[in-house]
């Protein structure tokens, strides 16, 4: 195939992906199964019973006239169940979205006319779907997983208290000025208390006591219906209409008009974009929220690219066709679900349930009291305070709770949108820290030594030269500073541990930046006479390492096996000599048959790290002294029996490091004392021991023997005259 074969194939992909999207509806009524019909008719008259007394009371919420409600409640769920994923989420009007409507529609209206606001509410509500179906078309419904949950938690909280605060005035039977701010809302209701229509009153809280008590005689009855029937039938029985209380005017019989929205005012799309975004990314978070919990429940798989188009084109066509924005509702699906209902036709046909009543029973509408409607807000809006979740979130995440009650606070503070862009921004502000400060945590074998886990710094023993380190996160710009700081607290603090191996199981992705950190703290290990070695590299990261020259500059045998990789380095890499002779610890599953000689000092350096700064001493300048009769200092060789016969200084005193003890020494403590090994590493633990012992002048040969032969200097066999 060619190259440009292969990219018209390429692109073809995602339109291919589209087209299917938009072509839902085929798909659903080919697949449907009529046995189904019976049990979707039950529960989509069950859920249409419940939407038109909420289409109403939310289209009020919205300051919008009753029809308009009623129009989404149609236009809304038929769309939606054949464009969405979901086969129990129930889209429509809803508290949180109603209460966004009003506060945006009016910071943008220049007039108080109805015409207006009513086609700013509509177009509106198009930019709102177009928003939702570009992000579903374009396979971005990933972004909504970077916004919080807390965010809905604390919104709609916020958003409750409210909606309760906006309609105590509907519920006492005031007719108040209209109120966006809770301040506001509370001032106005203060100056008109004793104003209140006690009848009204009377017919909302009986709203309200219905609705919560009647789940209690039998929790399958539909309270919220029977609460308002209920009363708009005292309301016609007494005519109580015509006594002080304020009823609802008929709404039109017709089907849903088409609006003419202004859709080529562009300075008017321009203003209400920032609030169509808020209530595209408020809604679809509560559409997903409601359609994952209620999917965990059925057991159904969510497409949520295919769900977010559905919420896209279900608030497109009820723009179009007069009605306002649509989200998923937990009340309506939880009753879909409870109800019987298998298939979204159980929403199609909650719609169809709708626009029937509108055509037939329209005129009814009249016997519905605002008192009523505003009791029906109020108990609905209580349940948006999700007081568990809220609690669980307290309990368990500072972060989380810093989100939500930021979002909370935000909602009295600041307009809904202001709130909203303040609650996506601390979720993501969050995120962003959260990744940018991934753990670097030491690891240590389990008892069985068969996995690694976490080092307890109180109770895990250290080995002396190899350290294990995990790099909890993705290693990316943003983390690779906090990383490198971390990796170097960790390299101070290891003193004597020459060897680093990274576990790079939990980092997924790896950029350039984290690559140059990595090359950084390869070198500087190198430098002080370690190395770095890798293993449980994801594909990604390896590929990574590969095109960037870095598994190059660190060498392919120091990217290990994973089942191998402490066993390669105990027998190809450490020291044997620190193992037996200065380690008394059994870290790994290695070290268990491995001898170890007691030395008699043990106890003093056992679990260290790192030991103080002992004063150096060149080759060249050992040498000068070791020619000057009588000698002033001891020079004491600490390296084992063999390595003494090998060669050794002249007048130097073997004392082994093995069988090492300050009382054979016989010194005084002011004397200088020389200690001199191989390298550095025995005869530095040797002077600590011998400066804890009160030797106030002890030095090391700086490079040991090795850089005594190194430098061509005689051994035993010279004698210095």
């Amino acid at each position: 195939m060619s190259v440009q074969a292969e990219a018209l194939q390429a692109l073809s992909r995602p339109v291919e992906a589209s087209l299917q999207t938009l072509l839902r509806p085929i798909r659903f009524f080919r697949d449907y199964n009529p046995d189904d019909f019976p049990a979707d008719l039950m529960a989509g008259i069950t859920t249409g019973i419940i939407l038109i007394p909420q289409s109403i009371a939310y289209a009020l919420i919205a300051g919008l006239p009753p029809e308009v409600g009623l129009y989404t409640a149609i236009v809304a769920p038929i769309a939606a169940a054949l464009w969405g994923s979901s086969n129990h989420l129930h889209t429509g009007p809803t508290n949180a979205a109603s209460l966004l409507v009003i506060t945006i529609v009016s910071s943008v209206a220049t007039s108080n006319d109805p015409i207006e606001f009513l086609l700013i509410s509509g177009l509106l509500t198009v930019l709102t779907g177009a928003m939702r179906l570009a992000l579903g078309l374009l396979r971005a419904g990933f972004i909504i997983n970077f916004i919080s949950d807390a965010v809905m938690v604390g919104f709609t909280a916020g958003a409750g208290l409210l909606i309760i605060t906006f309609q105590l005035g509907g519920l006492l039977g005031l007719d108040l000025e209209r109120t966006f701010t809770f301040i506001d809302a509370v001032r106005t209701l203060g100056q008109r208390w004793e104003d209140l229509h006690v009848v009204s009153l009377a017919l909302g809280f009986g709203t309200i006591l219905l609705i919560f008590a009647l789940p209690q005689l039998h929790p399958r009855l539909p309270s919220l219906f029977l609460a308002v029937f209920l009363m708009s039938l005292l309301v016609a029985a007494l005519g109580l209409g015509q006594r002080g209380v304020n009823v609802i005017a008929p709404v039109p019989t017709i089907l849903p008009p088409f609006a003419k929205l202004p859709l080529t005012d562009f300075q008017l799309v321009a203003k209400l974009i920032p609030g169509a975004s808020a209530i595209a990314l408020i809604g679809l978070i509560e559409a997903l929220t409601i359609a994952r919990s209620i999917a965990s429940q059925s057991g159904q798989h969510l497409d949520n690219n295919q769900e977010i188009v559905g919420q896209g084109i279900s608030n497109i066509l009820a723009g179009f066709l007069s009605g306002y924005c649509a989200s998923g509702s937990f009340t309506r699906s939880k009753v879909n679900l409870n109800a019987g209902g298998g298939t979204p036709m159980t929403s199609l046909l909650s719609g169809v349930f709708v626009l029937v009543g509108v055509l037939t029973l329209g005129w009814a509408i009249r016997y519905l009291a605002i008192p009523v409607l505003a009791g029906f807000v109020i108990a609905t809006a209580i349940t948006l305070i999700n007081l568990p979740q809220a609690l669980q979130i307290l309990r368990t995440s500072k972060s989380e709770t810093f989100i939500m009650l930021v979002t909370w606070g935000s909602v009295f503070l600041f307009s809904l949108v202001e709130a909203v862009a303040i609650g996506i921004a601390a979720s993501l502000l969050v995120y962003v820290y959260k990744t940018s400060r991934p753990r670097v945590v030491a690891l240590v074998p389990d008892t069985k030594f068969k996995h690694l886990r976490e080092r307890n710094p109180n109770k895990d023993p250290v080995c002396p030269q190899l350290d294990i380190i995990a790099i909890e996160g993705d290693l990316y710009f943003g983390a690779a500073n906090h990383v490198e700081y971390l990796l170097r607290n960790r390299l101070a603090d290891a003193g004597r541990q020459y060897y680093v191996l990274l576990n790079l199981q939990n980092m997924v992705r790896v950029d350039i930046s984290g690559v140059h950190m990595l090359e950084n703290y390869v070198n500087e290990i190198r430098g002080q006479g370690g190395d770095v070695y890798f293993f449980k590299m994801t594909d990604i990261a390896r590929r990574l390492f590969t095109s960037s020259g870095f598994m190059d500059l660190v060498g392919p045998d120091h990217f290990l096996h994973d089942e191998n990789a402490i066993d390669y380095l105990f027998h190809r890499v450490l020291n044997p000599k620190v193992c037996i002779y200065d380690c008394p610890l059994r870290v790994f599953r290695e070290c268990q048959n491995l001898p170890k000689i007691s030395i008699p000092f043990q106890d003093k350096v056992q679990g260290m790290t790192s030991l103080p700064y002992v004063p150096l001493i060149h080759v060249e300048e050992l040498e000068g002294r070791c020619t000057r009769r009588p000698l002033d200092f001891e020079l004491i060789d600490v390296r084992e029996a063999m390595e003494w016969d090998r060669g050794h200084i002249q007048v130097a005193r073997h004392m082994a490091y093995s069988t090492f003890s300050v009382e054979d020494l016989e010194v005084a403590p002011d004397r200088e004392v020389v200690v001199i090994s191989r390298s550095t590493r025995r005869s530095r633990i040797i002077a600590y021991v011998l400066m804890e012992s009160g030797f106030s002048n002890v030095k090391v040969v700086e490079g040991g023997m090795s850089a005594w032969i190194d430098a061509s200097f005689m051994t035993a066999i010279s004698v210095y005259t």
